[in-house]
């Protein structure tokens, strides 16, 4: 238990804050997505655009709930954490099953992020 209730609740009270505005953020972007009138300034043009655009959001998203995380793990508020870590995992299949090609394409880019730099720094064999 916090030496502190008022600390506890106050922590929670700012993570469920956090967490709530970047999720309202993230629906009220991915929403105005699929559902823009064409030809709007804000509204991706192609679908590719959009796909883009939808994981762009999702890895905004998952970084603030990440981040609400680590400031709770530094805090020493273990409860907290796992919550939030609960969270990050229910929105990721939630993202993945709402919008797979974005979720996808989030997938690969991070792959791609991880595995690029260590194929470009490997040695070299010069086979043939």
């Amino acid at each position: 238990m916090s030496p502190n209730p008022l600390a506890g609740a106050a922590a929670w009270s700012a993570a469920v804050l956090v967490d709530l505005l970047a999720l309202a953020g993230a629906t009220a972007v991915l929403g105005w997505d699929r559902w823009c009138p064409p030809g709007t300034s804000t509204c991706p043009a192609a679908s590719s655009d959009r796909t883009a655009r939808d994981a762009a959001v999702l890895a905004a998203l998952g970084g603030v709930l990440a981040a609400v995380a680590v400031v709770a793990l530094l805090r020493g508020r273990w409860l907290l954490v796992v919550f939030q870590l609960v969270l990050v995992v229910g929105v990721a299949l939630a993202a993945a099953r709402a919008d797979p090609a974005a979720f996808d394409h989030l997938r690969t880019q991070l792959h791609l992020g991880i595995t690029a730099p260590r194929i470009a720094s490997g040695p070299r064999t010069g086979v043939g």
